[in-house]
């Protein structure tokens, strides 16, 4: 009866259900439907870990630590560290309930049978692949038009480059600011100022393009 799973079936249908026990007091097999169902969901889940697959869950309730994800194919129940559920720190999570998310399961502890899924990472994983879709327009001796200065620490200025994908933070190292010794950067820029860049160096690993005034 547990997940409604009774009100649903119909007569003649098949439907897996796990053997409990082959005789209980009255002399009848005992089945379980539900419990069935929830082995098959951790074989469904363990393989999509196996092939670090996302899945789809809805956050249902909040628990220390974080909150209680139902993955919405299978019902199975998965844990969300408080952590995991947003790129920044959220004071209030229970916005995020009902509303079905793509989540990345990031460990099975196959002996207790749980499971635990974030938001975050693949929230996180969209926004390195956003970025290598900019820094890929790049290429060394490529000059870059009207960046603006964003600002700046004792190695060197950090502007911003608007690009049909979106904007990019890039940095240019103090001696690449000029041919002169400089000891800070506001000793040439002010915030806001824009300036022409040549790119020096275009990095897809780390995603960071360099760049230079000279």
């Amino acid at each position: 009866k547990a997940m409604g799973m009774l009100e649903k079936a119909k007569e003649g249908e098949k439907i897996s259900v796990l053997l409990e026990r082959t005789e209980d007091k009255n002399g009848e097999v005992v089945v379980s439907a539900s419990k069935a169902q929830k082995i098959k969901g951790w074989e469904t889940l363990i393989k999509k870990y196996d092939d670090k697959e996302l899945i789809n869950c809805r956050l249902i309730s909040k628990v220390k630590g974080g909150a209680i994800a139902e993955h919405v194919e299978t019902g199975t129940l998965c844990f969300m560290p408080g952590s995991q559920i947003s790129s920044r720190p959220e004071k209030d999570i229970s916005k995020f309930f009902g509303e079905v998310i793509k989540v990345a399961i990031i460990k099975a502890d196959r002996e207790r049978g749980n499971l635990c899924v974030s938001r975050r990472q693949v929230l996180e994983s969209h926004k390195k692949e956003d970025k290598a879709k900019i820094i890929k327009q790049f290429k060394v001796g490529d000059i870059i038009k009207d960046a603006t200065v964003k600002g700046y620490s004792s190695f060197g200025a950090f502007f911003e480059v608007n690009t049909p994908y979106g904007a990019l933070d890039v940095l240019t190292h103090l001696q690449e600011i000029s041919y002169s010794r400089i000891n800070h950067p506001d000793e040439v820029f002010s915030i806001g100022q824009k300036v022409d860049l040549k790119v020096i160096s275009v990095d897809l690993d780390k995603l960071q393009v360099g760049t230079s005034l000279k």
